[in-house]
């Protein structure tokens, strides 16, 4: 029975099913990674997670959600990432393209960079696509920069002293005399 069906060519009865049978569907979720690298550019690390779809899209509030809680690597400790860009990886083929898509090279048109200002709208797609469908958010390593205080200027001791000699320290008071007295008379006036 075996050699029977080896000898029947099926190719063609699977070719009809192929193009009868897949239809576009909505997805309802998709595969999310998160593309962690260092200073210099370099891959340090890739996390995977599976977002849910809601009415086709990922909100704008969702995707900043995502980004926000995403900055820090907990196995990093103190380390901050910056936020570089989404990409999309999405196959929106029509059924009676698969046979011409599988004998085709390879394709980067599928592969689009998104904004984060704007939800994200999934398009449906055919079924055995919806695992290789996914958004991905990359991010690199944020440099720690050291800030210097202006005022220490390299000194040890953190209180700034400032000299004034007597006669401009009783010409300070003079001015600061005069302003209380001018604010009086005025008052005095507006009641």
């Amino acid at each position: 029975m075996d050699e029977v069906e080896e000898d029947l060519d099926t190719s063609w009865a699977e070719a009809a099913e192929f193009q009868d049978n897949y239809e576009r569907e909505g997805m309802e979720e998709i595969r999310v990674f998160f593309v962690y690298m260092d200073a210099t550019g370099a891959l340090e690390k890739i996390t995977k997670e599976v977002e849910r779809i809601v009415e086709g899209s990922v909100s704008k509030d969702r995707l900043l959600h995502l980004i926000q809680t995403k900055r820090h690597l907990p196995h990093r400790g103190g380390v901050k990432y910056r936020f570089v860009d989404l990409l999309a990886f999405h196959i929106p083929l029509e059924p009676g393209e698969l046979g011409e898509f599988v004998q085709q090279e390879p394709r980067a048109d599928f592969l689009k960079s998104l904004p984060i200002f704007d939800s994200v709208v999934i398009d449906p797609s055919i079924f055995i696509f919806h695992d290789v469908n996914a958004l991905f958010f990359f991010f690199k390593e944020v440099e720690n920069l050291v800030l210097k205080s202006i005022l220490k200027n390299g000194r040890e001791g953190g209180t700034k002293k400032v000299r004034m000699s007597p006669e401009e320290y009783i010409d300070k008071k003079k001015k600061s005399l005069k302003r209380m007295v001018r604010r009086a008379k005025m008052t005095r006036k507006n009641l």
